[in-house]
């Protein structure tokens, strides 16, 4: 079979998914709404039929929820509606993705962060996430992203950083490329 395109996410898909407790698919992004920068989401309940819903003023966007707790959160950084922010914010909420009251904690003030995907390891009640981080260069005089893991084991309450170093001898430059990726250094 010949894949169908059946919805396209209004942002890249980064870690913006989330799936709610009755089966709602969500794909949190952006989008320009009469000449204004809105947060959106896409969300189907069968995957194939989509509709797109402007989010509520302080909607957290996408969530994970733990299965151990059941608790909701998330980890964001890099955008905000609009603009480029300089922080990494944790949210937990009880109730999920578009509860406008869910709890904010600004975990690192400094840098550019973009987490990425998120596993829960339950043997060991982890919460492992991979983020890229421009502080960790800052800290060696160039400007570009890093690999980094972050890790919680008390259900998001609080984080541990941990530099991924980087691989010797492993080329930092895709062809064509002026300055290297963060996948290419750790």
């Amino acid at each position: 079979f010949a894949p169908v395109v059946v919805g396209v996410q209004p942002t890249c898909a980064c870690n913006d998914m989330c799936v709610l407790d009755d089966g709602e698919i969500r794909h949190y992004g952006r989008k320009l709404v009469d000449g204004q920068v809105r947060s959106v989401y896409i969300s189907s309940v069968d995957g194939y039929n989509w509709t797109t819903h402007l989010a509520a003023e302080g909607d957290p966007g996408a969530m994970l929820k733990i299965p151990w707790t059941g608790t909701w959160f998330a980890l964001k950084g890099g955008y905000e509606v609009g603009k480029r922010v300089k922080s990494l914010r944790c949210y937990r909420s009880k109730t999920g993705p578009g509860d406008v009251n869910a709890e904010s904690e600004v975990l690192l003030e400094e840098g550019e962060y973009e987490p990425r995907q998120t596993a829960f390891l339950p043997d060991r009640r982890r919460i492992v996430c991979a983020l890229s981080d421009t502080q960790t260069y800052a800290k060696r005089g160039n400007s570009c992203y890093h690999a980094t893991v972050m890790y919680s084991d008390d259900d998001a309450k609080t984080w541990k950083m941990v530099d991924v170093p980087a691989i010797p001898d492993v080329p930092r430059l895709s062809p064509g490329d002026r300055m290297p990726h963060w996948f290419n250094d750790g």
